[in-house]
């Protein structure tokens, strides 16, 4: 099982998918890959302090049955992120800087943005067509009344796409590749 989220949604219970999911999984080669807070960000003094802690309370300690990737700036001032690996079964964590950057505007990653790459035409934050849809959620920027809206202010401030899509769909594509092979756990544990 390969399972990508973001250490702050509010939606799908990270906590829950740890304790009540991960924490029964055989050692077989499952992952959890965990989309941190943007560390960096302008809007920080507004987060709630238990946003900078999140992904460390998260985890129980080392030598889990499952590897963890903890997806994260390099630096608290830093847009430049990083890979935090600690593999099943070990305790050592390895850093692999990311060749993504987290974007200056976005403070975090929602349940509805990590399927979604970048281009796409309705939720990209940078879509391929603009407008195709007759709009383009990932690119709006409104400020306003928000009784003029239909919708709430909750729905358009998620972010709708996952700028570590590429990353997302490697690591996919990789385990995809070991499906079909004798040796799948050990296949899955080499990434």
């Amino acid at each position: 099982m390969l399972t990508f989220q973001s250490v702050m949604d509010s939606t799908v219970s990270t906590p829950s998918v740890i304790r009540s999911l991960y924490n029964y999984l055989p050692d077989n080669g499952n992952e959890l890959v965990l989309f941190d807070i943007n560390q960096a960000v302008s809007v920080s003094p507004l987060f709630r302090h238990s946003s900078y802690t999140a992904v460390n309370q998260l985890l129980p300690a080392a030598r889990r049955l499952y590897a963890s990737t903890v997806i994260t700036n390099a630096s608290v001032t830093s847009l430049n992120m990083v890979t935090k690996t600690v593999r099943a079964g070990e305790t050592t964590e390895q850093t692999q800087p990311l060749a993504i950057n987290y974007p200056a505007g976005l403070y975090s990653l929602s349940h509805v943005a990590i399927p979604f790459p970048p281009q796409d035409g309705l939720y990209g934050s940078e879509p391929a067509v603009k407008n195709q849809f007759g709009i383009s959620f990932g690119t709006l920027s409104l400020r306003g009344e928000g009784a003029v809206l239909i919708v709430g202010l909750d729905s358009i401030m998620r972010a709708t796409s996952n700028p570590f899509y590429p990353y997302m769909i490697d690591r996919i594509d990789y385990h995809i590749s070991c499906s079909d092979r004798p040796q799948l756990t050990e296949c899955l544990k080499r990434f």
